[in-house]
């Protein structure tokens, strides 16, 4: 298991707790569109993978790190897609440039959106390009709220095969089942 965080503290913690469990880890410390290099090359060739991807916020989701970690052949993203940062912030984004990295070209699509469609507009587009790489996304993306009961994070799970978009879907659904 590879692990990486930017606070190489938070790394250590997390590789003690792991190793406690007798789990076979490798640390990687630093920024993620370093470290997420590091551990793809790092990976031996056809294994499958899972990379599970937590930024604190969208400014930290470059969409370099999930090209990087499309170069694996056999490779599902497990993604916490911060909603809470984009909702706040998307529209004053366009002027700023933080999610430009996230999303490269997703002004193009902004234009002429009023703010209020800005939000799906930016999240269809960056689904768009992760799919682009040659994955497919769940339709099931199950929020994460905080104590407020508000949507801060979407997870949102990529395959490039169908076999784990189906299991993903039925774990997804929650403990209350859709019939149809």
């Amino acid at each position: 298991m590879f692990i990486g965080d930017i606070q190489s503290d938070r790394v250590n913690a997390c590789e003690l707790r792991l190793k406690h469990f007798s789990a076979n880890v490798r640390p990687f410390p630093g920024a993620a569109l370093d470290t997420s290099k590091q551990m793809v090359a790092a990976i031996p060739r056809g294994t499958l993978a899972l990379a599970y991807l937590d930024p604190y916020n969208l400014k930290y989701l470059s969409f370099e790190i999930i090209r990087s970690i499309a170069g694996l052949k056999r490779v599902d993203l497990a993604v916490n897609f911060s909603t809470m940062d984009l909702d706040r912030n998307v529209d004053v984004e366009i002027e700023r440039g933080r999610f430009d990295d996230v999303a490269p070209g997703w002004k193009n699509v902004a234009q002429g959106r009023s703010r209020a469609s800005l939000h799906h507009a930016f999240f269809d587009y960056w689904r768009g390009l992760v799919s682009e790489l040659g994955f497919k996304y769940s339709d099931q993306m199950p929020w994460v709220f905080n104590e407020g009961n508000r949507g801060i994070y979407r997870m949102v799970f990529f395959s490039r095969h169908p076999m784990p978009i189906g299991v993903w879907g039925d774990i997804a659904k929650g403990p209350n089942l859709e019939l149809f």
